[in-house]
């Protein structure tokens, strides 16, 4: 860490290196302080694979909320009283941290109550996506509350609440499609709505509109529409596509298959795809600009279906906008390429100038072995905090601050403290085991961690992985929950 002087000082040399050694000291003091705090639970265990032959978890989906009140998880025990009456169906389950609490809010019965949840802004809802029918590959989005499954009285009445659906047209489709990312989006700045991509064609949708949905009214507004998703312009999108066909030196067009808003939810970036060649462009315009620039593009036989997502909901290509009150506009972009001055073997996050189209730098990747496989997203700055590869084995990796051009001394999390934690979390675990981080609280003192193995281990009782919740005690945030043997909230 460099020694910051004065520039009107009249420090001698000799102080300087006091000065340097009492910082030094101060930086190792911060450091053992927060070891010291750190902790994970070991009864705080979210979960086990019912056995090392059973290919489906007991539990999934494993968050906390925003503030670190609550844990919520699928779980495919039906029952409360009893977890192991297992009829194969998953359900959602949601525990309060502050009072160890447990209450079972969806009941179903023939089929998953969900397959992808989040919690919305303000934490009074789960929003989740759900199958409107066996086997349609057609989802609807639901809304939950909360609050009322943890008021103790009339709780007979409140046990088979039934969740609001939000979509009022029975021929829409939401959130997962043929292909790509879940595409449902929560905004601090407006915690009574949700953004997420529609469709009205029904199942096995590929070209998506982004509807902004009010939670409490189900008013549904649309705030992007796809250039496939009007009968005019689909109409001129598949003349083109013929010419293009016809004739070699006619552009194919292009049509969006997944969008990516800005801090202030903007759509301002997407995948593009033309049906031509099936090649792929990743585009982003400018904050006052109605049209999408190009910044990267490649060919079908050089595309990445991890980037894409060979099912729906798989997708890991992410587009990050700077934050909107940053003099530059730039974006940063989880892509291939295995040709051009951006070539690679593997998939990378590289940053581009919205304004230019440039190419500014390369923030991640370049592994010889593997792709990025994932990030784990700072939920304060929606930035990413670390990449994850899998080569063999999975590995976490800090995502450097100076790597964005941003000064370690200014951030909240610096990249010291990130780097001790992961090495704090190796050590907790077996060699043997292998660990990703799941989910993050907005202060990002608290995560959820699902470690695994090949057989059974002793810190899963026996299983052969789990859940656990890591507690930082990082400076300046406040210990969510207690985390001692005897104090820490369990999920059982």
């Amino acid at each position: 860490m460099p020694t910051e002087v004065p520039m009107d000082s009249n420090l001698k040399p000799s102080d300087v290196v006091s000065l340097a050694q009492q910082q030094q000291a101060d930086h190792v003091g911060k450091r053992k302080e927060r070891d010291q705090g750190k902790t994970i639970c070991q009864d705080m265990e979210a979960g086990k694979s019912n056995s090392q032959c059973d290919s489906d978890p007991h539990k999934d989906q494993v968050r906390i909320s925003g503030s670190g009140k609550y844990l919520a998880w699928l779980s495919r025990g039906r029952s409360v009283d009893d977890p192991l009456d297992d009829n194969g169906v998953m359900n959602i389950f949601c525990k309060d941290l502050e009072t160890s609490q447990i209450k079972q809010l969806t009941f179903a019965k023939e089929r998953d109550a969900c397959s992808h949840f989040i919690f919305n802004a303000d934490e009074t809802e789960i929003l989740f996506l759900q199958e409107i029918r066996r086997g349609s590959e057609s989802y609807h989005l639901f809304a939950l509350e909360i609050v009322p499954f943890f008021d103790e009285t009339n709780m007979e009445e409140k046990k088979e609440t039934n969740p609001r659906n939000l979509i009022k047209d029975p021929r829409m489709t939401c959130g997962i499609g043929f292909v790509g990312g879940v595409q449902l989006w929560t905004s601090d700045k407006a915690p009574r709505e949700v953004y997420v991509s529609t469709a009205e064609i029904g199942p096995f949708s590929l070209f998506w509109d982004v509807s902004r949905i009010n939670i409490d009214t189900k008013e549904c507004v649309l705030v992007q529409q796809n250039v496939m998703s009007s009968s005019a312009s689909r109409w001129q999108f598949i003349l083109k596509t013929g010419l293009a066909l016809l004739c070699s030196w006619f552009d194919p067009p292009t049509a969006p298959l997944q969008w990516f808003p800005d801090d202030e939810m903007q759509f301002r970036g997407c995948i593009q795809i033309d049906l031509v060649t099936l090649g792929i462009c990743f585009c982003a315009r400018g904050r006052t600009k109605q049209h999408f620039k190009t910044l990267h593009s490649c060919t079908f036989e050089d595309s990445n279906m991890d980037l894409i997502g060979s099912s729906g909901g798989a997708g890991t290509a992410r587009m990050d906008f700077s934050h909107s009150s940053s003099e530059t506009d730039t974006v940063d972009i989880h892509l291939c390429a295995l040709t051009g001055k951006l070539a690679s073997d593997t998939t990378t996050y590289d940053r581009f100038s919205v304004t230019t189209g440039e190419h500014i730098s390369r923030l991640a990747g370049d592994n010889e072995k593997s792709d990025i496989t994932g990030f784990v997203i700072n939920c304060k700055s929606n930035q990413p905090q670390f990449v994850t590869y899998d080569s063999g084995k999975q590995t976490t990796e800090v995502f450097s601050g100076q790597s964005r051009g941003e000064s370690n001394d200014t951030r909240p999390d610096k990249d010291v403290f990130l780097a001790d934690d992961l090495k704090h979390i190796d050590n907790y675990f077996a060699q043997s085991m292998v660990y990703s981080i799941i989910s993050c609280t907005r202060k990002n003192d608290s995560w959820v961690i699902y470690a695994e193995a090949d057989r059974g281990q002793q810190k899963c009782d026996g299983s052969p992985g789990g859940y656990f919740l890591f507690n930082r005690k990082s400076t300046g945030a406040t210990s969510i929950a207690k985390t001692t043997q005897d104090t820490s909230p369990q999920i059982d």
